[in-house]
């Protein structure tokens, strides 16, 4: 079973692929751990850039709902404009559409993709094991070849090291995603604590300013 982050982790991955929409890296982080209505819930950061604009999405999800886009807050941030929060109504949305506007997959089929792997239901093949050295830093790592409903076929190596997900590279039809480096600690945030209210209008004629460059 897929367990949770710890606060403070953060991976680094390089992507590459004809669906990604201009952007080459991946930043993900938990910064922050906080308390809603009694619910322990982690502050979830994932960073997409690319040489023209970068795309943040920060989330409050609940610790113990990895395998589902549940958030309790969603604060988007696209290029230069200001961060912005979503209301209710939006944040699933918003998550998903952040989440997948880079990536050109659903991030959550990919996770729970790799925890019913890690539970035997997968159509899987297993592969060779392999031993990667990343910035200085030993893995041993778990070659599988795996069967989807959406995304076809997947080339997943994971590993128990790496903090997220136990991802430490993914080969789809369309993309690649590869760790570059990692922690358990230090992870810093792209976006402050100042946010304003989605203005929805102002959001889409930004990302078709974005799409015409």
């Amino acid at each position: 079973m897929l367990l949770p982050p710890g606060v403070g982790a953060w991976a680094r991955y390089e992507l590459g692929g004809d669906r990604l929409r201009g952007f080459n890296e991946l930043y993900l982080a938990v910064v922050q751990e906080e308390f809603l209505q009694g619910k322990r819930c982690l502050w979830y950061e994932s960073t997409l850039s690319g040489k023209k604009t970068a795309l943040t999405l920060k989330m409050l999800l609940p610790a113990d709902s990895l395998l589902e886009l549940d958030p309790q807050r969603v604060i988007f941030k696209l290029g230069n404009a200001p961060a912005v929060e979503l209301g209710p109504g939006m944040r699933e949305l918003g998550a998903l559409f952040g989440s997948s506007l880079g990536l050109g997959f659903d991030p959550e089929e990919l996770i729970n993709s790799i925890d019913d792997l890690l539970n035997g239901g997968s159509a899987v093949r297993v592969m060779n094991d392999e031993a990667y050295t990343i910035n200085g830093k030993k893995l041993q790592v778990n070659h599988f070849l795996v069967e989807t409903s959406g995304a076809g076929k997947l080339r997943l190596w994971l590993s128990a090291d790496a903090p997220f997900f136990s991802l430490v590279k993914m080969h789809t039809k369309d993309t690649r995603v590869q760790l570059l480096d990692w922690g358990y600690t230090g992870a810093s945030s792209k976006l402050g604590d100042s946010n304003q209210p989605l203005d929805l209008r102002g959001l889409l004629r930004s990302l078709g300013r974005n799409r015409e460059r």
